[in-house]
Order: C-alpha cells, then structure tokens, then sequence
C-alpha cells in the first residue's frame, strides 16, 4: 500500500534514493570494468571477495566485530546475513530469545526453523538483560538475536552495564548470540560503542549491510563468526545463492576501500535527524497526551506507545482510509501486548509530509475511537 498514489508511508525505514552516492558508483563501476574486464562478473568462493572481505574486517577492527578477512563472509544483506546464521544454529524446537519489539526478519527466520521464540523486553537501555536472566532461569537458551545500537524500532542502545553482563551469560551459558549492526552508524545522539562481539566473539555472530547507509539494491551484507560456526554458514552460503553478485561486491570494496562509505554516513545524518526531530513534532502537535515515545539514538523509525489501546488491525485499516501506512507493534513482537504499539518510520518522506502523516493517523485514530465507543452502546438485539 505504501506506493499507491496519494498514500504517505510511515511504514518503511528504508534509506532515501536521494542520498545514495550514484556519481560514485557509476565512477568505481568504469573503474571495475577498464581493471578487471570479465573478472568483475566471474564466479567467487562462497566466502565472498577477499578484496571485500579485509575491507569489512579492517572496518570490524574499529569497531570491535571482526579481527581480520577470515572472520567475514559476504551475504546478499543482512536480511540473507541473519537467515544463514539461523538455520545454522537452530532446529526445531530450540528455544530462541528476541527482544520484544524486534526486527520483523528475526521473528520470520527463527519461525521458520522451527524455533520456539521468547520475547524480552526492551526499554530506554536495550534489552533487558535481568529479564532474559528469568528465562535462562527456566529454559535451556540456544540463541539470543538482538540490535546492540540504534534499535530496530525503538532506536535505543544496550548499555555498557547490560552488554558486559548479556556477553557474561553467553560464555557461561554457552549460547549463541546474533547481533545485527545494520542502524549502528546512523547515530544522532551518543557515543559509537564497541560491538558485543568484542567482549565474547566465540559466542556472538555479527551481521551488518550497506544497505541502510549506501543503498539496499546494492545487497551487500557480512557476517562475522569463527570456528566450526564459520564453516557451516559458509556451506550454507554455497547451498543458498552460491555467492553474493560478484559486481557488487567489486563495487563495495573499493568503496569502502576509498573511504567514502565514512564521509556517505556523516553527510546523510543531518538529513535523517532533521526528520527524526519532524517526526517527533508532528506527534507533540497532532497527538499531545496520546501516546508515549523514548527519542531514538539512531536508525530510521520511532516507537510508539497509545496511552489508550485500541485495535491494531482497526487502526491501520483507518489509517490507510485516511492515506497513512504504519507497522502495527504486533508485527513486530513475539507475543500479544494488551498495549497498542506501532512503529512509524520517517526517513523516506519530507518534513511537511510527516506533519500531514501524522495528521491522518490522528483523524484515523480518533474514529476508530468513536466507532468503539457507539459500537459498545449499541443493543445486543
């Protein structure tokens, strides 16, 4: 519904066309094609490019998620990223944890393993980690998939206090974690902090992608893993697409490799921030006392809590009357909430836009409030 004309879309967090670096792409690709000829669409290793892969690792040494090449492999996202690693690590009936809200891929991959999913909550200060401590307490833990930074949707950080302890309990536990780093570098507010990986790389896959800071389409995403794990996700990757397009990874390599991957970020923040803060306006304005909301560190969506529930599925079907999208918090959660939560995403559409976004959930919302009230009036015969 999102691209039917006339429809303003608070449902997609994907990064603005507006902003992907086409000059350079169309520059490095010529550049690929006069240097490499064929080799720049010949058959890889499943592991990926090694060009690319000690571009990721180099970046993973700043930032505490990989050491060298050798932990890297390359992935078609991280959407593919986070699948692999899933069906590497689960069977059916595993017991996997995920923080509750999460990213919709995580709840699809692990249900389709066959896992059995406990949520946990998240609030200012990530997941909590004294909560997950409870269902360690009563059940035997497989997998732990979490956002360490820049939450998808409530673009909140785990603090350093509750990272320590999650990297604790995963060596003295012996499970896995799967952190995904895809919103990391889109960071408004603190400080970058070291990727969980860091403090237990034995136990702790990474995912991450280019896809939210130069462009999805381009499909290039890593994991970062070691040991036997390493070596069935890379027999995975062979059995799944063989390998990631060969071209691209070319191109992401010396993009990387020129180091405009640092200056594409720092240029596009300001643009995200500014319709963060919009975001955030437009809900003061339209829907004061309404709803609740944690302004995120980073990423491309808010989290948003209604004072008063109402019915996920009657307020979306209103809202996309009104000409307004949004991710309901069911989606997006491992078990039913008696609160109305959703998710609202800014990063594709102007200021004026989420005004007007917010405006329409607002008329939608208040008569889905009104039909209830006359529906619960009504006599029964």
């Amino acid at each position: 519904m999102a691209n039917e004309p006339g429809m303003l879309s608070l449902s997609t967090g994907w990064p603005s066309p507006r902003l992907y670096p086409t000059e350079d792409l169309a520059r490095i690709t010529a550049e690929i094609f006069r240097d490499r000829g064929g080799d720049a669409i010949s058959y890889l290793t499943a592991e990926g490019l090694y060009d690319l892969r000690e571009q990721v690792g180099r970046y993973g040494a700043e930032r505490g998620f990989a050491s060298d090449a050798d932990e890297i492999i390359v992935t078609s996202g991280a959407r593919q990223a986070i699948d692999i690693a899933v069906r590497t690590l689960i069977e059916p009936g595993d017991v996997a944890v995920v923080e509750s809200p999460t990213f919709v891929g995580f709840l699809t991959s692990l249900r389709a393993a066959g896992a059995r999913i406990i949520g946990v909550p998240v609030d200012e200060d990530g997941l909590d980690v004294e909560a997950l401590e409870r269902v360690l307490a009563r059940h035997e833990v497989k997998l732990c998939a979490l956002q360490t930074a820049c939450q998808n949707p409530t673009g909140r950080d785990l603090s350093p206090e509750r990272r320590r302890r999650l990297a604790d309990l995963a060596m003295e536990r012996n499970f896995f974690v799967i952190e995904d780093g895809v919103y990391s570098e889109l960071r408004y507010e603190g400080e970058h902090q070291q990727a969980l990986r860091a403090l237990a790389p034995g136990h702790v896959i990474y995912v991450d992608s280019l896809s939210k800071t130069v462009g999805g389409g381009l499909r290039i995403g890593w994991i970062a893993a070691r040991g036997p794990v390493y070596e069935r996700i890379a027999a995975l990757k062979l059995e799944s697409d063989f390998h990631t397009t060969t071209l691209a990874q070319h191109i992401a390599a010396r993009f990387l490799a020129e180091d405009l991957h640092r200056r594409q970020v720092e240029q596009t923040l300001p643009f995200y921030r500014e319709r963060r803060d919009a975001l955030m306006e437009a809900l003061d304005k339209h829907l004061a006392g309404e709803y609740r909301v944690n302004t995120p560190h980073g990423g491309h969506h808010l989290w948003v809590s209604l004072t008063r529930p109402l019915s996920e599925r009657e307020l979306y079907t209103e809202a996309a009357r009104h000409g307004v999208t949004f991710t309901p918090g069911g989606v997006v959660t491992a078990e039913r909430h008696s609160q109305t939560n959703l998710r609202m995403s800014f990063s594709l559409l102007d200021p004026a836009e989420l005004d007007e976004g917010v405006r329409r959930f607002a008329r939608a919302m208040r008569q889905v409030r009104r039909t209830a009230r006359y529906g619960a009036t009504m006599p029964l015969s």
